[in-house]
């Protein structure tokens, strides 16, 4: 499970101003790539919108700017249509996409622990049974 002091909720009540910066970083790294040139206000807003977004959508709240960076990067490369031009409903598609991919990679997490739970329990279960025979 990922460490909530870097969950994008808990950045944006507790260190808004530099979550902020960090936005602008992935914008206009993102901006850069694929051959937009915003003026630094229209950066700074988007940033201020895509904040907002982040961390008033319970879907994307409990992500990472780690997270929304993987997403920016690998929505640019996705060589689809909504990887043209930056804009709100382009980012929402990104960061569903590596929502989806996270959640996954969780649940298979879980599915794998589960099986090594139940695998100990047998082995344990038959060395009790062995305990229990040398009375």
């Amino acid at each position: 499970m990922k460490d909530k002091k870097n969950q994008i909720w808990n950045r944006w009540k507790n260190d808004l101003p530099k979550l902020k910066r960090e936005a602008v970083d992935v914008l206009s790294r993102t901006y850069l790539e694929i051959g937009q040139k915003p003026s630094v206000e229209d950066i700074v807003t988007m940033a201020n919108i895509l904040v907002d977004d982040l961390a008033n959508n319970t879907q994307f709240s409990t992500m990472t700017m780690e997270d929304v960076s993987r997403a920016f990067r690998e929505g640019v490369r996705a060589g689809d249509e909504a990887s043209v031009f930056l804009n709100v409903r382009t980012w929402n598609i990104w960061l569903r996409a590596e929502k989806k991919k996270v959640a996954k990679k969780v649940i298979e997490m879980h599915k794998k622990q589960e099986l090594e739970y139940l695998e100990n329990a047998r082995l344990m279960g038959g060395t009790i049974n062995k305990a229990k025979m040398i009375k």
